[in-house]
Order: C-alpha cells, then sequence, then structure tokens
C-alpha cells in the first residue's frame, strides 16, 4: 500500500475497516470488562451500547470528512493533497454504503454526483454492494456514455437487479435523445426499439442513413 499521509493526528488514512469499532470494542472492553461477566463483548447490554457507539462515531467521521473535503483545491492542504482527498472519498464512500438506504441514499447520490477522486475503487465497491444505479451515476458524472446506457441496459433486462432505478425505458429514451454520440445513440435506440418499440421510436435520427435504418428495423432485428 502507498504512503499515506494523515488526515488529522488521531485518525490515520487509510482508515481500515472496522476502524471505529475497533476503538469502541477497547473502550468498551477496558470501562467494562471487570464488572461483567462473561465480558462485555457478549451481555447484551453492552452489544447494544457497542452498536449506538459505533453508529455515532461513524456519523461524526462522515461528518468530520464532508465538511475537510470541501477544502479540495485549498494550497494549505500540501503535496499530498490528492492522495488525502482519495482517501477522503473512498472513506466517505464506505461509510455512506453502510447506512440504512432510506437515510443514506441522497447522501450517496451527493457524494457520487460531485465526482469522486476514488474512481476505480468506488466502482468495486458500488457492483460489491449491488448499487448498480449508483454505479450508473458514478459513469454519467464521469461523461461514461457507453457504459450509462450499459449499465441502464442490465438493470432493464434484470441482469443487474436495483429497485432504485425506476422507469428504466423511459429514462433511457429520454438520455438517448440527448446523446451526440450518433453510434451509440443509434445501437442502444434499437435496442430500446425492440424492447418497448413505442419509447424506442420516440428517439429521433440524428443522421440521414440512421434515419433509413431506424426506419427499416423499426419493432424488427437490427442484425
Amino acid at each position: 500500500m502507498p504512503h499515506s499521509p494523515l488526515l488529522f493526528p488521531f485518525v490515520p488514512i487509510p482508515i481500515p475497516p472496522q476502524f471505529n469499532d475497533g476503538i469502541v470494542v477497547n473502550k468498551l472492553g477496558r470501562n467494562y470488562d471487570p464488572f461483567i461477566k462473561p465480558s462485555s463483548a457478549d451481555a447484551p447490554a453492552t452489544i447494544e451500547l457497542k452498536r449506538v457507539l459505533v453508529n455515532n462515531a461513524n456519523n461524526v467521521l462522515r461528518t468530520y470528512l464532508f465538511r475537510f473535503r470541501e477544502k479540495k483545491g485549498y494550497a494549505s492542504i500540501g503535496g499530498d493533497a490528492a492522495e488525502i482527498f482519495r482517501w477522503v472519498d473512498l472513506v466517505l464512500l464506505q461509510l455512506t454504503l453502510e447506512m440504512p438506504r432510506e437515510s443514506g441514499t441522497k447522501a450517496l447520490y451527493d457524494l457520487v454526483d460531485s465526482g469522486v477522486d476514488c474512481f476505480d475503487e468506488a466502482e468495486r465497491l458500488l457492483m460489491d454492494a449491488g448499487r448498480y444505479y449508483v454505479l450508473s451515476r458514478l459513469y454519467q458524472q464521469r461523461g461514461m456514455t457507453e457504459w450509462v446506457l450499459e449499465t441502464w441496459v442490465k438493470m432493464i433486462d434484470g441482469t443487474w437487479a436495483d429497485e432504485e432505478f425506476k422507469h428504466g425505458e423511459e429514462r433511457m429514451r429520454d438520455y438517448l435523445i440527448k446523446c451526440r454520440d450518433v453510434a451509440l445513440m443509434f445501437r442502444y435506440a434499437m435496442w430500446l426499439v425492440r424492447r418497448n418499440p413505442e419509447a424506442g421510436v420516440q428517439v429521433p435520427p440524428k443522421q440521414p442513413f440512421f434515419a433509413f435504418l431506424f426506419v427499416y428495423n423499426e419493432g424488427g432485428s437490427c442484425e
């Protein structure tokens, strides 16, 4: 692992998984093990206390990192800025993915839509978590049109299930209407026509030759 600077004195970057868990467990053991049998790790009261403390610690760390992230571009961060913010974004992404969907989804969208400096790791984490719609937003933020469309195809056809992605065929239609890449527009418009002719034929061909092919293949095969 490459050299990683300290974000601030008490939290090393990279933060290992379960960083806050380890701190909380150590503190609980030190404070309660002399009085609880068999140990603080097994007693129902301290198990619940650990859950609350870890959740609070994660919230504090997440809030701090979101605020620290606002310093991107500041000269005062120093020469390690790129590496620091790569780890800041990675840890924030991990912490946000651990939140319940009902409370964490907006924060996750905001983080990804703002652009993260840990693209490769973010792609892997979102894939592993099954957050395919957020993955498509990651691609969209980077201007990776083909990857956006291919991700949507997999969600629409059920290869990748994600309840967050709704009205997929209509979304694809609207996205293709704005697509500037004629070849991509044609390829995925043809896929959409075969899948949903009503939505697919609403994508206007942008070149005369493609317009001919589009009409010729309407509702049929483009093979």
